[in-house]
């Protein structure tokens, strides 16, 4: 009887020890390798079965979450405290545990692999140490990631009898050499730099380190109190303190975050009085800072939130591992920081690494490098720029009674590069970035000089007598008039009523009355007194299809192309039925005819460029950080946007005219410009503003004539001023500094 219970029990024992694929007695590699296979293939819950009980739970029961490795969020930075709050889906258990359910070894294992993108595993036998109750495999496993390649480790594989059965001394660093009881393995996000905007060596817009004031939660004895003294430190409400330290991970909450001008030492010294208060600069995000303020304003841009819509629209084309846009996200708002957006804003990187439960990182099991934004350079003289703001101070007034306005461009006729701009009054962009209170916001859009509004760009003004060298031009290369041609019209106290092109129903042609004016209505003697006759005459002389078909190849049809998108021109408003008088109006300037002053300057270019109008840019260069190097990876090339839509004939007769027209020896309407270093050709142009005519557009635009290549230079000069005498030589004051050589 003894002898047949034995032999069941022995029959019993070896068919346990089969079902575990091994036996105590020869068997112990066979486990081992079994254990790997399932790793190999997937099968996790078969693998779990070759655990010891030293490592392992074999009741239902939430995983140990403290052990658990999921991925964390890609749009939140590594360094973010708020990283490992989103990253453990269960609820912490002892960090010092060492052993681990069937559902977390499953959950361990797919979700590691899934990260890390594992699409195959393999593994080589190099030694093995097979005896009677332990059994020790040294082996290389090869992880083959879709994106990081082949990750090779060496890892030693301990297998003992326990209870006459062979189990497996589990632990994570059977996953990763390095891996601990407790550690997790995350992926974070490393976050590209935005890129700076430059010019002339300076830098307008760059991002700095953000100091970030904490609170340890632990070391306050009264919050109340602590909110209290650091919100007087700080400027801020006691109750966002509160919230914070209601919110802390790992004892530590962020309470603000400042820019590094901000951290005063008188601040400094506050804060460190404060017990509980930490200063952190650079670990938790950074910052837009805009050096020089409203220099440039209009056209760099600031930066803000984004909208739900701008997300969709930023995320085309993009991919997780590039970053995602989010409604956290800071992006361009307007300017060169909103049309180049994607180019500052960089590819992100991510890191995918083991890390302690003291939030440390053990080891980087993967790394993609963030590719910073580019820097983009801005083609903008430094200095000019500086003296043009300078002058704008000096010359453009606001008071309670009467405003000014301006809109200043600076070009180079031949390259239509950009060489300083403003539209004034301006903006400091730092308002927008540091924060601005609804009532800040509402004073600054509701005040009457408009300082938000950019004028450079958006801004469509009648172009007044700066139109008339166009006018002009069209009337002589459509063989309309000659440039000789004498208006012999009937003219009667400075009025004329065009009666020879058909019935005419409006008010007479009005010309300004002039003293001194040189005989003869020629167009020479026209341009040099601004004669809105001369100009009206020659387009009705031209008719609708001449004179629309030559302004629309000059660039009146659509927006000249340009960094920052500029208005589309307009000729006749959608309401606004032709008729003879709009015609006789255009020839002059008005009627319905309005531009940018940009679009203005790069077509007044082509008289000084031989008839061809340049393509306007302000942006020259982007550069990218390559390691040490620091190189170009994009060059504007100067290009012509609408070529010869000037003839070189009426070039070289309007040209003299222009010049003329500024000369002190002559009365013409530029003689107060007086810039006696080098020749200037040029033209003034007003137009009234609203019904009041109390206020007026006024216009000169000119540039340098005979110059070497390193002078050429375009001035235009628009200002919004109230229509009064003393306000007429302001534009000179402007332009004459502008064109003037150095001495």
């Amino acid at each position: 009887m003894k002898r047949i219970v034995s032999s069941l029990l022995v029959f019993i024992f070896s068919a346990l020890m089969l079902s575990q694929g091994c036996s105590a007695q020869l068997y112990g590699k066979d486990v081992l390798i079994a254990y790997l296979d399932c790793i190999v293939s997937g099968d996790y819950s078969r693998a779990f079965d070759y655990l010891g009980s030293s490592c392992r739970v074999d009741v239902d029961e939430p995983p140990l979450a403290s052990d658990a490795s999921t991925t964390a969020p890609t749009d939140v930075p590594a360094d973010s405290p708020a990283l490992a709050q989103t990253e453990t889906p269960y609820p912490l258990s002892s960090e010092s545990s060492t052993r681990i359910s069937r559902q977390e070894f499953i959950e361990r294992h797919t979700s590691i692999f899934e990260l890390l993108g594992i699409e195959s595993i393999s593994y080589t036998i190099n030694n093995v140490q097979n005896g009677q109750y332990m059994c020790v495999i040294d082996y290389t496993m090869t992880y083959r990631s879709s994106f990081a390649g082949d990750l090779m480790y060496d890892f030693e594989l301990i297998g003992k009898v326990e209870n006459g059965v062979w189990r497996i001394e589990w632990s994570p660093s059977l996953i990763f050499p390095d891996m601990q009881w407790g550690d997790t393995v995350v992926r974070a996000r490393l976050s590209a730099r935005r890129g700076e905007i430059t010019a002339g060596g300076c830098v307008f817009a760059q991002t700095v380190d953000a100091v970030s004031i904490m609170a340890t939660p632990s070391k306050i004895v009264s919050q109340s109190a602590f909110a209290a003294q650091l919100g007087a430190a700080l400027g801020i409400s006691e109750e966002k303190i509160l919230n914070a330290l209601a919110k802390p991970y790992n004892d530590l909450s962020l309470i603000a975050q400042l820019y590094p001008d901000e951290l005063t030492d008188e601040l400094k010294e506050k804060l460190e009085l404060i017990d509980g208060v930490s200063i952190d600069i650079g670990s938790y995000g950074t910052l837009r800072d805009y050096p020089y303020g409203e220099t440039l304003a209009h056209l760099i841009g600031y930066v803000g939130s984004p909208s739900a819509e701008d997300v969709e629209r930023l995320n085309e084309g993009r991919t997780s591992e590039d970053g995602l846009y989010t409604t956290d996200s800071v992006v361009g708002r307007s300017g060169i920081e909103r049309r180049y957006e994607k180019e500052l804003r960089g590819t992100d990187g991510y890191m995918i690494f083991i890390r302690t439960p003291e939030l440390i990182n053990r080891k980087t099991l993967y790394k993609k490098a963030a590719v910073d934004g580019v820097d983009i350079r801005l083609s903008i003289d430094i200095d000019l720029q500086l003296r043009l703001e300078e002058i704008l101070g000096q010359v453009v007034f606001n008071t309670d009674e009467d405003y000014s306005a301006a809109c200043v461009v600076v070009m180079n006729p031949k390259t239509g590069e950009l060489r300083a701009a403003a539209s004034y009054p301006s903006y400091d962009l730092n308002t927008f970035t540091r924060g601005i209170s609804a009532e800040e916001y509402s004073a600054l859009e509701h005040r009457k000089d408009s300082p938000l509004f950019n004028r450079l760009t958006m801004g469509l003004y009648p172009p007044g007598s700066t139109f008339k060298p166009f006018t002009a031009a069209g009337a002589i290369q459509t063989d309309t008039i000659s440039a000789d041609y004498v208006f012999n019209g009937k003219v009667v106290d400075d009025y004329w009523t065009p009666t020879e092109y058909g019935k005419w129903s409006w008010p007479p042609i009005k010309r300004a009355k002039v003293n001194y004016r040189e005989s003869g209505m020629t167009m020479r003697n026209c341009m040099l007194h601004s004669d809105n006759i001369y100009f009206a005459n020659a387009a009705l002389m031209m008719g609708r299809e001449k004179f629309f078909k030559f302004i629309e190849s000059i660039g009146m049809d659509e927006a000249v192309p340009f960094d920052v998108p500029l208005a589309k021109p307009v000729i006749l408003k959608n309401e606004e039925k032709y008729n003879l008088r709009l015609l006789a109006d255009m020839g002059y300037g008005q009627g319905q005819l309005l531009v940018t002053p940009i679009q203005l300057a790069a077509m007044f270019s082509a008289f000084a460029n031989g008839g061809s109008i340049p393509e306007p840019y302000i942006i020259e260069a982007f550069y990218q950080t390559d390691g040490t190097d620091y190189n170009a990876v994009y060059t504007r090339t100067p290009s012509i946007w609408r070529e010869n839509v000037i003839s070189s004939y009426a070039v070289s007769k309007i040209v003299p005219m222009l010049k003329d027209v500024v000369d002190v020896k002559y009365n013409g309407t530029g003689h107060d410009l007086k810039v006696n270093s080098c020749v200037v050709a040029g033209k003034t142009g007003s137009a009234e503003i609203g019904d009041s005519k109390s206020r007026e557009i006024a216009w000169f635009i000119g540039f340098r004539t005979g110059v070497g290549a390193e002078d050429e230079r375009l001035v235009l000069v628009m200002l919004e001023v109230p229509t009064k005498q003393q306000y007429k030589s302001l534009k000179f004051e402007i332009a004459r500094q502008l064109l003037k050589m150095s001495e």
